[in-house]
């Protein structure tokens, strides 16, 4: 029995220090802002990564042509998603957590989006004479044409499907998500080289579809209790939802203007080899502003389950963003020749692009925490205006830089148009603490 007292007296004194040293250690990874912003990294990591992967494959199967041409159809494919979704994601995140009816508001969104994702992608496909006539080949490609119809419908119940996990705190089923629909493509790409642009659409469309059919089936029902899809649509669990998403999905679509119709005014402007290489600058750019979005889109489901923390959390998310996002922004751009060379020596054309865009992307992730402040607040007025400004600032000096610089007129519209947008954020932060004080001050 002394013998056990003394073991146990040796334990206490030597081990438990040693686990509480590593709890400590650990303690600000565990912390959900941290931990969910590490899976929602994740969510734009392993697109970038993975996308890197894939399009350095592609570029070596595919000519340049058939890269601008496919990227812009993504691109308007991902238009077009962002357009059908009417901003409910976004509600989810704020709403699913207090629903008393997840599984009607979960089939109830689903089932709306659904029909407006038909809806719009052949209006799309039927007024592509008007908006882009240089993707009038869809129309004339029956294979091509279903593809985009599909890729819309999967592309807008994947989102909602992932961000159900996010506003459940499941980040990790998300990452599930995210990693099967861009992993299970690459290895179909050698087989599709013989079908050109249809190949390399139809390839995404069927992984991202297997992505939903698999998170549908096996994790929401881990996530939502006794979920199981069905369609109806009942407008009493969204009726609250509905309208706080329109404004937000405005806001954002007017965010994602810039990374949408850029690539299909570059294309008509430019031709397609010259959207390649913008294709490309713009992906290794997202990666750049991953992080700071992950934390952000983390602050915003923290949030919206605990009001009385959205001062710190904001600050925090902050902080860690531009720490994250500064250097690596900067390695990327004094880096940007050996990035580029990935893709092939002919993409280091978009060399100067890329070191511009890396100069604007700590101003990117600045304005998407400060989107995420005002989502908070509920000051969507206001979102609106800023991010509507911000598009327009960014398309109008494009539209006049692109005839002198080309490409590099992206970069110098994207520093112009956010950093506009700081000095704005700046302005009304200083208003705001002025009005009221204890809104910043503990």
């Amino acid at each position: 029995l002394e013998m056990k007292k003394r073991y146990m007296k040796t334990f206490s004194y030597n081990a438990i220090p040693t686990i509480r040293f590593i709890n400590k250690a650990f303690y600000p990874i565990r912390q959900p802002l941290i931990a969910n912003a590490f899976f929602i990294f994740g969510i734009n990591l392993i697109p970038g990564s993975l996308g890197f992967i894939f399009w350095c494959i592609t570029t070596r199967l595919y000519p340049a042509s058939q890269i601008g041409l496919a990227s812009a159809i993504i691109s308007s494919i991902i238009l077009v998603s962002s357009i059908a979704g009417l901003g409910t994601n976004i509600g989810l995140i704020r709403f699913l957590p207090e629903s008393k009816n997840q599984v009607g508001l979960l089939n109830s969104i689903f089932t709306f989006n659904f029909i407006t994702s038909i809806f719009f992608s052949i209006s799309f496909l039927l007024s592509i004479d008007f908006f882009a006539p240089e993707l009038k080949s869809i129309q004339e490609n029956f294979l091509l044409c279903s593809f985009f119809i599909i890729f819309v419908e999967v592309a807008t119940l994947g989102t909602n499907v992932r961000d159900t996990f996010v506003a459940s705190r499941k980040g990790h089923f998300a990452l599930t998500y995210t990693l099967i629909s861009n992993l299970s493509r690459l290895p179909l790409i050698f087989l599709t080289v013989n079908l050109g642009v249809s190949g390399i659409i139809g390839i995404t469309t069927f992984a991202f579809f297997i992505a939903l059919l698999i998170c549908l089936a096996l994790f929401v029902p881990k996530v939502v209790k006794d979920y199981r899809f069905f369609l109806t649509l009942d407008f009493r669990p969204i009726r609250n939802l509905i309208p706080y998403s329109i404004g937000n999905y405005l806001a954002g679509l007017l965010t994602q203007l810039n990374q949408t119709v850029i690539p299909i005014l570059v294309l008509i402007l430019l031709g397609p080899e010259a959207n390649a290489y913008t294709y490309i600058a713009l992906m290794i750019s997202g990666f750049l502003t991953s992080p700071g979005i992950a934390l952000a889109t983390s602050a915003f489901a923290e949030g919206s389950n605990d009001p009385k923390k959205i001062k710190s959390t904001l600050l925090k998310a902050t902080s860690i963003g531009m720490m994250v996002t500064i250097p690596v922004s900067f390695l990327a751009g004094i880096n940007a020749n050996l990035l580029l060379s990935f893709f092939g020596q002919t993409y280091i054309e978009a060399k100067n692009l890329l070191i511009y865009l890396a100069i604007a992307s700590p101003f990117v992730v600045l304005m998407q925490l400060y989107f995420t402040y005002l989502r908070l607040y509920k000051f969507t007025r206001k979102l609106l205006v800023i991010s509507g400004l911000i598009s327009f600032i960014t398309l109008l000096s494009f539209s006049f830089l692109v005839r002198r610089f080309g490409i590099l007129g992206i970069g110098i519209s994207f520093i112009l148009s956010y950093s506009v947008g700081s000095a704005l954020l700046l302005c009304d932060l200083i208003f705001e603490f002025r009005q009221n004080p204890g809104r910043f001050c503990p």
